[in-house]
């Protein structure tokens, strides 16, 4: 019998795949076993976004970033009180 596909934003199932990928040791963001994984996931994001721009990852939520964005753009000038 076939679950049904719900489109919904949640619980949703993840797959074999995923949760192999899950059970793999944790790699600290640190150190010298991090650092080719962190260059070879920059230039595929380079790729991706087809840039020879800076590409930054931002380990936080989206509002991180999106927060980042509306800063660098607002005048020199402009304080948060």
């Amino acid at each position: 019998m076939r679950k049904p596909l719900l489109m919904i934003p949640g619980p949703t199932e993840a797959s074999n795949r995923v949760l192999k990928a899950l059970s793999c040791p944790v790699i600290p963001h640190y150190g010298e076993n991090w650092k080719p994984i962190y260059h070879e996931t920059i230039q595929m994001l380079k790729q991706l976004f087809k840039t020879k721009g800076e590409v930054f990852i931002l380990p936080g939520a989206g509002s991180l970033a999106a927060e980042l964005s509306a800063i660098n753009v607002m005048d020199e000038g402009f304080r948060l009180t």
